[in-house]
């Protein structure tokens, strides 16, 4: 039980160094390691300190080789990312002709039709499930499984109203007077993702405004991002709350402070989670990340034009490793799904160790070439889509690495829609 301490606290040291050493340096690479510190290294020290396990999770005294190997490769895995930023930091400078996108009057034809197209699929979605009503009574089943084969619906349903208004941010000549307009019309844009209860994706989209906001609207300085995280933060625990002590007969700020803690910060506990994969080697699929590669290439055709698309990694995942703990709580499924198996335990699942240090290497080499990206391109409007897209993804990817992925090439598509429409103005800057 030492061991496992002692890594987790060492993990904690490497990365808080880090912190210091970036700070204001990569924005990127800050929220990356942000992110680490809170899901591997800080949610193992919570789970020792409190025994506040998920229903997947085993106590530390049950799987302490487990957890000790797991601590030594989250440790081992921000070391190489960091090495792999640094690298490719120095060596990959890569610079693009300024890009602007012009305003014109048949851009609002555009937009009100990807508007209309939008809620025409959230209509559509809602009718999928016998109506609005009974998809609110069974959101729980469509949330842990149940929507598999209406992401066709779902992703124009939620995605393309906050779409419209960053490139409107970007093309209006007169945004900068437009600032509260654009926050009231970002917050009705959420309602879709709020009525289907997905706080990532909530949590994604805000980021992107943020980061596009900052960048077309106005500069946002470090008090009002921390006015804003506060309440992001306050939004998310209010949403926590009224699911989990919806039952509860009296409010109580311990649970709401317990809920603070396990529901919305420890959300994803990576050393609980990665334990429960390296504790079972004999249900490890070593597929070198093959299945990955073919479902990033089939990520955006839809199952109901491709009927023999196989269920996605993280599927697999929860169903072999989760499916009796899942089950043990009043979960039935065939299929399971749900369960945030983060970037290391998708890597250890595919190769192993070695799946570990691939992904940790090329993460860092990925993360250094899109700050190099976002430093010397920034008048490239292209490059601040790509760069706010990439960051916005970041705790996503930590948290469940494949569906971020899938996610993030839905996200690039879309977006490649809309620059291929949209008319644009080249300034060479050599």
């Amino acid at each position: 039980m030492v061991g496992v301490l002692y890594f987790e606290c060492l993990t904690i040291i490497v990365l808080m160094s880090l912190l210091f050493y970036i700070s204001k340096k990569s924005i990127v690479f800050l929220w990356f390691c942000t992110i680490y510190l809170v899901v591997f290294p800080l949610s193992g020290l919570y789970l020792y300190y409190t025994g506040d396990y998920s229903p997947v999770g085993q106590p530390y005294w049950e799987n302490e080789n487990a957890y000790l190997y797991s601590s030594v490769l989250s440790l081992s895995s921000i070391v190489l990312v960091f090495v792999s930023y640094y690298i490719s930091l120095c060596f990959f400078k890569i610079k693009f002709d300024s890009v602007d996108l012009l305003y014109k009057k048949s851009n609002n034809l555009f937009y009100i039709i990807m508007a209309s197209f939008s809620l025409l699929t959230l209509f559509l979605l809602f009718q999928k499930y016998g109506g609005f009503f009974n998809f609110i009574q069974n959101i729980n089943s469509y949330r842990s499984g149940g929507g598999v084969g209406a992401g066709f619906l779902q992703y124009p349903a939620t995605m393309l109203l906050p779409t419209i208004l960053f490139f409107h941010m970007a093309t209006n000549p007169n945004a900068k007077n437009f600032g509260k307009f654009y926050i009231l019309f970002f917050a009705l844009s959420l309602i879709p993702l709020i009525i289907l209860g997905f706080r990532g994706p909530v949590v994604i989209i805000t980021l992107q405004f943020s980061f596009f906001y900052h960048h077309f609207i106005s500069k946002i300085g470090f008090k009002k991002i921390a006015v804003y995280s506060l309440l992001l933060f306050l939004i998310l625990l209010t949403w926590g709350y009224l699911r989990e002590a919806r039952d509860s007969t009296s409010f109580s700020f311990i649970v709401l402070f317990e809920l603070a803690i396990s529901v919305v910060i420890f959300r994803t506990r990576g050393i609980e989670v990665l334990s429960a994969i390296v504790s079972r080697p004999e249900k490890i699929d070593y597929n070198y990340f093959l299945a990955n590669l073919v479902e990033s290439f089939t990520s955006f055709i839809p199952r109901a034009i491709y009927a023999a698309k196989d269920i996605s990694t993280t599927e697999k995942i929860t169903t072999i490793y989760f499916s009796n703990d899942l089950f043990s709580i009043g979960i039935i499924k065939e299929i399971y799904g749900g369960v945030s198996s983060t970037f290391l335990g998708h890597a250890y699942w595919s190769a192993g160790a070695l799946g570990v240090i691939i992904v940790s290497i090329v993460t860092g080499v990925i993360i250094g070439v899109v700050q190099n990206l976002y430093s010397y391109s920034r008048g490239n409007t292209i490059v601040i889509f790509f760069v706010g897209m990439f960051f916005s993804y970041i705790h996503f990817y930590i948290e469940s690495f494949q569906l971020a992925i899938n996610a993030f090439i839905m996200n690039i598509l879309m977006f490649s829609v809309f620059f291929f429409i949209l008319p644009k103005r080249v300034k060479n800057d050599f």
